[in-house]
């Protein structure tokens, strides 16, 4: 059992990290975590590559859902051309039609269960949104505009383009507890919290800055920005190791065990005296609102 992130047509890449990971089409189970296209010399073979595989599986990413609605929408042609989209132009009108249609029975999410369901692996492109439990994201569908609206906060969108949790994630790293604002923490803690019924959830889609697969809670991050000169990640769940390649044959990493996921610690919560804080500035701002409404009324 093999889960790629961010392959973004970089086939030579995602050949080698097959065979380093000894790949068996005949007997292994392998899922794309979405973006196999756009931005690399190689889209349409890696897209083809998927397309014809027995055992291989792709989640709907945000640069898939950009071509499925190019034809549709303008904004989401125009955002798709911006952002390597131009290898389509190669696609004859029938060519173009049956990737579309393919890129439309693409799930959001995926599941893997190991012992009966004692072990739960979940998939996404990008992220569940906070507090949202595993069952109901699963039931999630993809929407219409989901292409270019990376700001709305619908879960169908967050799971194709949401950061927060990784940035929430990036924060607590950067910065010790004690360096962090109240309205930070405040904003932080929700984000970083466990997906509710799952053991793990794998994501791709924001490139780590140091192309080593991250984790916090039961969340862990594999896109390694072989797009952005970095590496592409395979791993495999059950056996909790990865492997990666980089863009040089000799650059080659794995099976290494998977990374620590990192505890959600309690101290990012809001102290009493932080909340009290918070809520004295929130009734002075309240307050002052009052009074300038009053002076123009």
């Amino acid at each position: 059992m093999l889960v790629v992130g961010d392959i973004h047509g970089e086939y030579e890449m995602f050949m080698r990290l097959l065979k380093v990971a000894e790949y068996d089409e005949a007997y292994d189970t392998i899922y794309s975590l979405g973006d196999v296209i756009d931005r690399g010399p190689e889209s349409l073979r890696t897209l083809e590559w998927f397309a014809g595989r027995r055992g291989a599986y792709m989640l709907l990413g945000n640069h898939e859902a950009m071509m499925m609605q190019a034809g549709e929408d303008f904004d989401a042609s125009r955002v798709w051309s911006r952002n390597g989209g131009g290898w389509s132009h190669c696609l004859g009108a029938r060519e173009k039609f049956l990737y579309t249609c393919m890129l439309r029975t693409l799930p959001l999410t995926a599941e893997i269960s190991y012992d009966t369901g004692a072990w739960r692996v979940g998939l996404v492109h990008a992220d569940v949104p906070s507090g949202l439990p595993w069952k109901k994201m699963q039931g999630v569908q993809t929407g219409f505009g989901d292409a270019v609206t990376d700001w709305s906060d619908s879960a169908s969108t967050v799971a194709i383009w949401g950061r927060r949790r990784f940035k929430a994630d990036l924060a607590m790293r950067k910065l010790p507890r004690d360096q962090l604002a109240a309205e930070v923490k405040m904003r932080i803690w929700p984000h970083i919290q466990p997906v509710r019924g799952l053991d793990v959830l794998i994501c791709g889609h924001t490139v780590i800055d140091d192309f080593v697969p991250r984790g916090r809670g039961n969340v862990l991050w594999i896109e390694t920005g072989a797009a952005y000169g970095g590496r592409l990640t395979a791993v495999d769940p059950l056996k909790k190791v990865y492997w990666q390649v980089g863009r040089a044959n000799d650059r080659v990493w794995g099976p290494l065990p998977l990374p620590h996921l990192d505890p959600v610690s309690r101290a990012y919560r809001l102290s009493r005296p932080e909340k009290a804080q918070m809520q004295a500035a929130e009734a002075e701002r309240r307050e002052k609102f009052g009074s300038l409404l009053g002076a123009l009324i």
